[in-house]
């Protein structure tokens, strides 16, 4: 009756000439709307407003398109990407070597244009410059490309893969220059033809928040104008002559109830010359890659080398189009937040097949609004406060949790509580009037660094050796590196980084956690020793030997371990006394329904928590297995001696009486 009586006030209005005063009737399931205005009607495309791509589903299954009058307008979606070449493996390849090149001729196996090729080399380390040629009858050969660099780096930078103009060739031949390095093996090379026209893209603001630099590697901490789109490519700008480094791409992902940062892209940037060659250079990556989130990391590899200047990040998103069959120009309604709803299913027969007519137009859009139908509530309102109860008597530490203010909660783990609680963290449990609040574990790619107690421990039996003991503040820490300098201004030295550890019989034995050449050049400033652990310490006393041969031996400045950031994410009023468990090695891994508002923990504004000192719950309970294995297995062991002796001893033979 209500919404009746509404149609026919605004009926009224329209016939009265005043529909601008009454607002248009849109579903109260739908939480935003953002309105486009049409000049036109016809067969319309346009590209969808970045606005609503953010506000919508990652896969855009709560779009929606309404008219002027309420009624919801079929339309179909196109997001397009960079067409894929055809690749198919060269024909009749055929390698010569001569004093100054390597030669490789081989049939393209295409009629149409070809667009590139891909050497395929098991070679480890190698950078050489190539010349392309074309042909069609093996005698008449047409030069397609001079100085073109391949490379791969043992930083794991790689390029082996050439461009050409698009045109059909029957024959190429590559020229790979060897004045200056040793030949190369080529296995085989891969063929791509012409893919098509290149996808449209657009700009895509983005800003460097945050920058980190870790030993061997740059962090940059991305965030971008919108989520829920496709990149069309992410640049980097250094003014750095030369260099040749790894990048990766990570996101948030959510996974068995964590948030890790997934890789997500991947390439090598470089700028590179070759004797007698202009600078080639490749500063783009992460084309066609779909990024859900506004928040990325950006990871460049450096290595032993200095970072890098970087002036600036830049980014392209490739625009999404929505075609639909406009009745008339005027206002439309794109509708997005309704986090239950199916994807639409339209009748599109015969749309489908005028598509290539529609026209593609540009609209005036609104700012995105709030729906008027729908109720404004609690963003995090559907993130469950409590869980069930829990019995907490099989823990054996806690910590008292401290809220600045009310909302989503970052609670970061600090040392004492990592080297206590299991491996797996999944015995983490936060308590609030004896029960669970669920939260969020979140891994980071982040690490951590603190300095731990050095001092020197030399062997006079070995005077060859530098010997240091490492004390870290608890035993058993997931530590991921080690890191320290010296000052002397060149050498190459062995060094191993090992613990003591005691087998089941309590016997100890020296146990490798990782090892590595530390090498410094003259002249550089960095030269830095980095050990990666292999496995994580178990106790708190390590030790750092490097052998220095007929050397002089090293000092060692600026030792730091590393571990990664992990936190909690959980939602909490200021004043709830919260207490966070841990330290149960018979504890699984809680499982809370969060996945479908993991989204929302991630971009809502975190409070930073504090962790109070340790409180130890069963004194004792924490002592080394090993310490009460070995007590066991000495008692049995003599127990078993003693059974023996008496088995033996009924099994000789009785001496005779006398007389």
């Amino acid at each position: 009756m209500i919404r009746s009586l509404f149609k026919g006030v605004c009926a009224l209005a329209l016939g009265s000439g005043a529909w601008n005063l009454c607002a248009v009737e849109l579903p109260s399931d739908w939480k935003n709307v953002q309105t486009v205005t049409l000049n036109q009607s016809g067969l319309i495309k346009f590209s969808v407003p970045l606005d609503t791509l953010t506000a919508a589903r990652a896969g855009l299954e709560d779009l929606r398109l309404y008219d002027e009058t309420g009624r919801e307008v079929p339309y179909v979606l196109e997001q397009p990407v960079e067409p894929r070449p055809v690749t198919r493996p060269a024909g009749n390849l055929q390698v010569m070597l001569s004093a100054e090149a390597t030669v490789v001729t081989l049939e393209t196996g295409f009629a149409q244009a070809v667009s590139g090729l891909t050497l395929q080399t098991p070679a480890p380390d190698f950078l050489k410059a190539v010349r392309i040629e074309g042909a069609q009858d093996r005698a008449t050969w047409v030069t397609l490309g001079r100085g073109q660099p391949v490379f791969r780096q043992p930083n794991g930078a790689s390029r082996l893969h050439l461009a050409v103009a698009p045109r059909a060739w029957r024959f190429l031949r590559l020229t790979l220059d060897d004045r200056g390095s040793k030949p190369i093996p080529v296995t085989g090379v891969e063929v791509h033809a012409e893919a098509g026209q290149p996808a449209p893209s657009e700009p895509f603001a983005v800003r460097v928040t945050q920058r980190e630099e870790e030993p061997g590697r740059t962090r940059l901490a991305l965030r971008f104008e919108g989520a829920n789109v496709t990149l069309a490519g992410l640049t980097v700008e250094t003014p750095e002559p030369l260099f040749t480094r790894p990048a990766t791409l990570l996101e948030q992902q959510f996974v068995g109830n964590e948030v890790r940062e997934s890789l997500i892209a991947q390439h090598s940037l470089y700028r590179v010359a070759l004797a007698d060659q202009p600078v080639n250079s490749n500063l783009t990556f992460a084309v066609d890659v779909p990024v859900r989130s506004r928040e990325l990391a950006l990871v460049i590899q450096n290595d032993d080398n200095l970072p890098l200047q970087l002036t600036a990040v830049r980014a392209f998103r490739r625009p999404v189009y929505l075609t639909f069959l406009a009745g008339s120009a005027g206002t439309y309604h794109l509708l997005t937040g309704n986090a239950q709803c199916p994807a639409p299913r339209y009748d599109l027969t015969a749309l489908k097949g005028n598509l290539q007519n529609a026209t593609l137009v540009s609209v005036a859009a609104a700012l995105l609004s709030a729906n008027a139908a729908y109720r404004p509530a609690d963003p995090l309102a559907d993130i469950q406060a409590l869980g069930t109860p829990l019995d907490v008597s099989d823990w054996r530490f806690r910590k008292r949790v401290q809220f600045a203010a009310d909302g989503v909660q970052q609670i970061d783990l600090d040392l004492e509580l990592l080297a206590h609680a299991n491996r797996t963290l999944g015995d983490l449990r936060l308590i609030r009037d004896s029960r669970q609040v669920p939260y969020v574990l979140e891994r980071t790619s982040l690490n951590r660094g603190f300095a731990p107690t050095l001092t020197q421990a030399d062997d006079p039996k070995r005077p060859t050796t530098s010997r240091w003991q490492i004390a870290l503040p608890h035993a058993g820490l997931p530590l991921s590196r080690l890191t320290c300098t010296s000052s002397a201004p060149y050498f190459r030295r062995e060094a191993r980084l090992y613990e003591e550890r005691r087998d089941g019989r309590g016997t100890a034995f020296p146990f490798t956690l990782a090892s590595a050449t530390w090498v410094r050049t003259l002249g550089r400033s960095e030269g830095a020793l980095t050990l990666s652990f292999q496995s994580p310490p178990a106790t708190d006393k390590l030790m750092l030997e490097v052998e220095n041969g007929d050397n002089p031996p090293l000092d060692l400045k600026r030792l730091e371990a590393w571990y990664p950031v992990t936190r909690l994410l959980c939602k909490s009023p200021a004043d709830a006394e919260t207490l966070l468990y841990y330290g149960n090695p018979k504890a699984d891994t809680p499982r809370y329904d969060l996945e479908l508002v993991v989204p929302k923990l991630l971009v809502a504004q975190r409070i930073q928590a504090t962790l109070s000192s340790q409180e130890t719950l069963k004194p004792g309970a924490a002592r080394e297995g090993w310490a009460s294995a070995g007590w066991m297995f000495w008692a049995v062991l003599g127990l078993v001696v003693v059974a023996l002796l008496g088995v033996i001893a009924r099994l000789l033979p009785k001496p005779k009486a006398e007389g």
